[in-house]
């Protein structure tokens, strides 16, 4: 009940500051009680909004028995109470006590409501995207082969460790063999081919740019990719509540430029290329050497479209050039479609291109082309600008590594010619080197 005649003398303050008679109301009160529907102004410094004391009053007992209460009132002589009034008042409170509780209620629904919905969102922003109808569900799906694979007896066979081992091409650091940096041909052939690969691609429309190599913690997560497979900054002097992730060049790293960007609507299709640095955290794997170095460089490309047909005819178009642009390489390869397994949360469907390495008797690796439709821009909100909200609609992504250095000059060592007992080395030659000279 305090409360409530509290709000009654809020409100009344409030019609007399508006009515603008505030002096002469403090001045004449008992007049001001006549004027305004006779509302006394005893216990106003109690109840009001700067007083800590919340009196109990009891007024819905003294009201239970009104005709006592008049008879009290009479043989008191207090002519300014109005019995008939207060009932009415204790009325409208008692049910703005139920209004309250009601309200009460509603919020700890709602508040459980938010848990229960933050809890779904976290579960569901765990699914993985939708699956292409192309995507084999058990086994890769060779698409094409290149070259044949017994070009190079297993006899004959050595490891990209051996020609470090037998050269100054490579050299491992001492805390283990991810650890490493090129010299000599080596670390020419690193330069040449992030020129060619690069070079090719800008030749097919896309545009050159520097994505940034750390980001915050979301654009990660949106991106389906988790915290662990990223390296974490250590950030003293910043909010604790927010992490930066160390990746490099990678889906991520577009997605993080694309966040801070107005995307027109005619501005689409989206061609973007990055060259940069790549890392990943160091972890146990089945390859060796180079072929799990935790950083490398490498020619990334990202196609932004309007729809998803639109996306899947990139996707063939890219296929084809990185098939083309590997062949200059003459050695074994060959493109398959990843099987649902083997993908990312990301991915619709992907496509690789594997070389044959002598060293592990396998196809390995060294490039691919994603779908990643709508799940990325759905995720991080990106989306087109200058369009009606009516014909809204999310942006496609399709995604390329068009080259890992590292993995492939790995891989290109071991199709050199190596001789053990001599200790002499002779890098392999093939049309694509000869034009390196050309290309820089």
């Amino acid at each position: 009940m305090a409360t409530a005649l509290s709000y009654s003398r809020v409100r009344y303050q409030k019609l007399r500051n508006l009515s603008r008679f505030s002096k002469i109301l403090r001045l004449q009160s008992s007049r001001c009680c006549q004027e305004r529907d006779n509302l006394p102004e005893f216990g106003s410094s109690v109840l009001s909004e700067l007083s800590m004391i919340d009196p109990d009053l009891d007024v819905g007992k003294k009201l239970a028995n009104p005709i006592e209460l008049q008879k009290n009132i009479e043989a008191r002589g207090l002519e300014n109470i109005n019995i008939q009034k207060l009932i009415q008042n204790e009325e409208i409170e008692n049910v703005k006590v139920k209004a309250r509780g009601l309200r009460e209620q509603h919020d700890t629904v709602v508040k459980s409501l938010q848990d229960v919905h933050h809890e779904v969102n976290l579960m569901a922003f765990g699914l993985p995207n939708t699956l292409s109808l192309l995507t084999p569900v058990d086994n890769e799906e060779v698409l094409e082969v290149f070259g044949s694979t017994e070009i190079k007896q297993k006899k004959d066979n050595f490891s990209h460790i051996e020609v470090a081992e037998k050269t100054d091409l490579i050299k491992f650091s001492s805390v283990g063999d991810q650890a490493f940096y090129f010299t000599a041909e080596a670390a020419e052939l690193h330069q040449h081919l992030l020129s060619y690969f690069s070079t090719r691609v800008v030749d097919q429309g896309f545009i050159p740019m520097k994505t940034p190599d750390f980001f915050k913690d979301f654009v990660i997560e949106g991106c389906g990719i988790h915290k662990e497979m990223a390296y974490l900054m250590h950030q003293p002097y910043v909010d604790q509540g927010i992490q930066y992730c160390v990746l490099g060049t990678s889906e991520a790293s577009f997605a993080a430029y694309l966040t801070k960007m107005n995307i027109s609507q005619k501005s689409l299709p989206l061609q973007l290329m990055s060259v940069g640095p790549s890392y990943s955290p160091v972890r146990k794997s089945l390859y060796p050497g180079l072929f799990s170095a935790a950083q490398t460089s490498k020619v990334n490309l990202l196609g932004v479209n309007s729809t998803s047909e639109e996306s899947y005819s990139t996707f063939t178009e890219l296929q084809q050039l990185i098939l083309e642009m590997y062949k200059q390489l003459e050695i074994p390869l060959r493109l398959i479609l990843v099987p649902a397994h083997k993908l990312k949360l990301s991915e619709e469907i992907r496509a690789e291109l594997q070389i044959w390495t002598p060293s592990l008797q396998e196809y390995l690796s060294v490039a691919s082309i994603s779908v990643l439709g709508d799940y990325i821009s759905r995720r991080l909100a990106v989306g087109p600008v200058g369009i009606p909200e009516f014909q809204a609609s999310t942006l496609h992504m399709v995604y390329g590594e068009v080259l890992d250095t590292t993995r492939l000059i790995a891989v290109l060592l071991e199709h050199g010619s190596l001789d053990k007992k001599a200790g002499t080395y002779q890098m392999m030659k093939s049309n694509i080197f000869n034009q390196f000279n050309n290309d820089v």
